[in-house]
């Protein structure tokens, strides 16, 4: 069984550019705006837009347990490591979470790269590298980034139209 996950996954956003859709993904610390599963996401500390600034997001999901309705806030703190606006990437690193994603040896990056002759779309890839998980599979953390891309997709195009 492999130490280390490494994977991409993508989404085609068809209605915009990659010069349209950058500029909502490059604002770090308000990734609730474009990812539906985030209910809330903000600066803990350092300056916005900057390597070393920190972001907490969160959900607050139902949980059944027991016969009792309650509900269990999932989060994830993550620093920003690198910002290129000509390239249309950043990379952050995960610091603490509750997800199940192995903390300080779990990097993402998010880039958005234009289709074609860059006026007709673009694509908005996900990749992800890090220790290999106690609890999640391979397959749950591919999903997720899939299913979030998806989101993600339709929020922006939504905004966008």
């Amino acid at each position: 069984m492999a130490t280390k996950w490494e994977g991409t996954n993508k989404v085609e956003v068809k209605s915009a550019t990659a010069d349209q859709v950058w500029p909502l993904l490059e604002d770090y610390c308000n990734f609730q705006k474009w990812l539906p599963t985030i209910d809330t996401c903000y600066k803990l500390e350092g300056e916005a837009g900057k390597p070393g600034v920190v972001r907490y997001c969160s959900t607050t999901i139902p949980l059944s347990l027991e016969g009792r309705d309650e509900k269990v806030t999932k989060f994830t703190k993550e620093k920003l490591v690198k910002i290129d606006p000509v390239q249309r990437f950043y990379t952050y690193q995960v610091l603490e979470n509750n997800l199940g994603i192995p903390e300080a040896r779990w990097e993402g990056t998010i880039q958005v790269l234009p289709v074609g002759d860059g006026k007709s779309g673009c694509e908005i890839h996900w990749t992800f590298a890090g220790d290999r998980s106690e609890v999640l599979t391979y397959e749950d953390m591919l999903a997720f980034y899939d299913n979030s891309l998806k989101g993600m997709a339709k929020k922006i195009e939504d905004s966008l139209n």
